[in-house]
């Protein structure tokens, strides 16, 4: 982004931001609650189920956390679009024209 984006624009990326983040956490945590589906009907034992959880804390939910945390909102909203977390037509048009750039250098990247 090369200005300072306003109030309005600043708020939509925060939102944006926290959609992403939401949808990254609610497919890996997907894949968790299947895991406690599986120890409800006695598939993997408890302490199977435990190591699910701490592989998902130290993993997933912390790589996930840090990337959220550490960059800013553009770059985060970019990476959403560029991995298929957001589409392009849910992001408003003046915040596409300011990320596109941030979206390019990010396609062909994995999700976390």
């Amino acid at each position: 982004m090369d200005k300072a984006p306003t109030k309005k624009t600043s708020k939509k990326l925060k939102e944006l931001k926290l959609t992403a983040y939401q949808r990254e956490l609610d497919e890996h945590l997907s894949k968790l609650s299947a895991k406690f589906n599986d120890w409800k009907n006695k598939k993997i034992t408890a302490m199977e189920l435990r190591d699910h959880i701490y592989d998902f804390d130290k993993g997933p939910s912390t790589k996930i956390s840090g990337f959220y945390d550490h960059f800013d909102d553009h770059i985060c909203v970019a990476r959403a679009v560029a991995i298929g977390l957001l589409k392009k037509e849910e992001v408003p048009e003046n915040i596409l024209e300011s990320i596109d750039r941030n979206i390019d250098s990010f396609r062909g990247l994995e999700k976390i």
